[in-house]
């Protein structure tokens, strides 16, 4: 624990699966899980509606963990610089990069590494069916859409904040279009990369990264470029999807498990600034120390 940190957790309450709720909810002391009821993208929404409000700022000194923040993105980048540079010392080549994405942090983090200067060739967003990303490529308007539940639960976002981001680097969908390729993939899709996952790659992928596998195999047989899939959760965090598909049970980490074991239950929420601030001001009624 550090001294005068305290930590809040949003997740959208049944959206996620048990084993991910289990994980969330496997903290205490000076961190406070809170299941809203709404989707992601409600979460997030409370995340930016406290930092612009000022009471919040009054009692508080805020920062956000994910890709809100900037500093989420800068140490992901760490993550392509190693493996690229890796690659380029073996084989001399700048890999091409599939990144399962939702809120657009982890993709937006390869094209920074990119702009840096590392070999990084194409880089192709791989979309579960909710459907911002692709829609703005493919029209040239943004829109946000409602969120849709499917089995990348991750990836569920309607309004993802880096899109913000990327539309201030590359002003126009036609600009974006050269920087970055989309391509969504549905529920059913997914399955059947886990079902294949153990014959054809001698791997069982968890719904998320099952996304870049589903990219990859679209591409021309006869593409002799390097890929990179990026892998973005594991498997065991998902049995109620992968283990029917697979037939048999996953493994589980023993960090997971250790957190899994800690888990308890949590207040849950209206997805109103008004909801979270009653439980989270009304526990710190005094400023944080600076």
């Amino acid at each position: 624990r550090k001294p005068n940190v305290e930590v809040v957790v949003l997740y959208p309450k049944g959206k996620v699966s048990d084993r991910q709720e289990k994980q969330l909810t496997g903290w205490d002391d000076n961190v406070q899980t809170v299941a809203v009821d709404g989707v992601f993208d409600d979460c997030q929404q409370l995340v930016k509606q406290a930092f612009q409000d000022e009471t919040w700022q009054e009692h508080l000194r805020l920062s956000s963990a994910n890709s809100i923040n900037i500093g989420r993105l800068l140490p992901q980048m760490t993550y392509y610089a190693h493996a690229s540079l890796q690659h380029w010392r073996s084989h001399g080549t700048r890999p091409n990069v599939i990144v399962p994405s939702g809120n657009l942090g982890n993709g937006l983090a390869c094209l920074y590494a990119r702009e840096c200067g590392l070999p990084i060739g194409e880089v192709v967003l791989a979309t579960n069916e909710n459907r911002p990303v692709t829609h703005y490529l493919e029209t040239g308007e943004w829109q946000p859409f409602d969120s849709q539940q499917t089995l990348a639960t991750a990836m569920d976002v309607g309004n993802p904040s880096n899109m913000e981001r990327l539309r201030h680097h590359w002003s126009s969908a036609a600009a974006l279009r050269d920087a970055i390729i989309a391509e969504r993939v549905t529920d059913e899709q997914i399955e059947r990369q886990i079902r294949r996952g153990s014959d054809a790659w001698d791997v069982v992928w968890d719904p998320h990264t099952a996304c870049a596998v589903e990219v990859r195999e679209r591409l021309d047989p006869n593409d002799e470029h390097e890929w990179m899939l990026v892998a973005t959760a594991h498997p065991a965090k998902f049995p109620e999807v992968v283990e029917p598909l697979v037939g048999h049970e996953i493994d589980v980490p023993e960090p997971l498990a250790e957190v899994m074991a800690r888990s308890h239950s949590v207040p849950e929420i209206e997805p109103t600034l008004d909801a979270l601030g009653e439980l989270v001001l009304g526990a710190w009624e005094e400023p944080s120390a600076p």
